[in-house]
């Protein structure tokens, strides 16, 4: 996918009205076009709106256009931000028969696993070394986060985790009783990085297949057929450990 940002002239262009402060609803949201990278089909439009602001919504989240005055908002950490962008791809790049099983709207819980996978990214060297630098840029040797700062802070991914699964087991202990759900999008999140993405997260013809067979399927697939089919053999709970 090409993503390409959307500014000035060329806002007024896509307008309708011929002004392009018609189509944003603040001065700081970014719009982006989406294309197919290959045959330059266009899929749809990107919006963020990553910076707080008095009335705003303080949940990071990913919306569809709706017919009501009511906005998504991205912001806060490095790793949200990857999170919810999986949405918006999920949402550009599904390809389904029917509008009721387009992109995110899949069975509740499997509608997350795609951004969970996403945010495996937010841990490789190439992503942190490609987006992060010293917030001043003045001097020369900060325009590139260090290499030993990176690999200090993959390190940290793990921190504290027992805590957290502390407080999961007890939560999905209690879910399973209540409910005996028979499903869980981060167990299939990393059963599909480490499987598929891990030796090479940047490898696009692996991106391609993903998209292929994952993304644009949406909710019209039930994820125990796409998932098999995908990694060749039922998925495990075994990367979660």
């Amino acid at each position: 996918m090409i993503f390409v940002e959307v500014t000035g002239k060329d806002r007024d262009d896509i307008a309708e009205t011929g002004s392009g402060g018609d189509i944003i609803w603040y001065p700081d949201v970014q719009v982006f076009t989406t294309w197919n990278k290959g045959n330059d089909e266009f899929l749809g439009y990107l919006y963020l709106d990553l910076h707080p602001r008095q009335g705003k919504s303080g949940h990071a989240a990913n919306f569809n256009p709706q017919p009501i005055n009511y906005y998504g908002a991205l912001k806060g950490r490095f790793w949200m931000l990857f999170y919810e962008l999986e949405h918006g791809i999920h949402d550009l790049v599904a390809n389904t028969k029917y509008a009721r099983y387009h992109g995110t709207i899949t069975v509740q819980d499997f509608c997350e696993a795609p951004n969970q996978t996403l945010k495996n990214w937010c841990w490789t060297a190439l992503s942190l070394k490609a987006l992060i630098q010293h917030y001043s840029t003045l001097l020369p040797e900060y325009f590139q986060i260090p290499d030993v700062m990176i690999k200090n802070l993959i390190q940290t991914k793990e921190a504290n985790n027992a805590i957290f699964y502390l407080r999961q087991l007890y939560a999905g202990i209690f879910d399973m009783i209540i409910h005996q759900p028979d499903s869980c999008s981060q167990v299939y999140a990393l059963d599909v990085f480490y499987t598929v993405f891990k030796s090479d997260p940047m490898n696009a013809s692996e991106g391609f297949g993903y998209r292929r067979m994952i993304l644009e399927k949406g909710g019209s697939q039930n994820e125990m057929k796409m998932l098999p089919e995908y990694l060749g053999r039922v998925p495990s709970t075994y990367a979660l450990y």
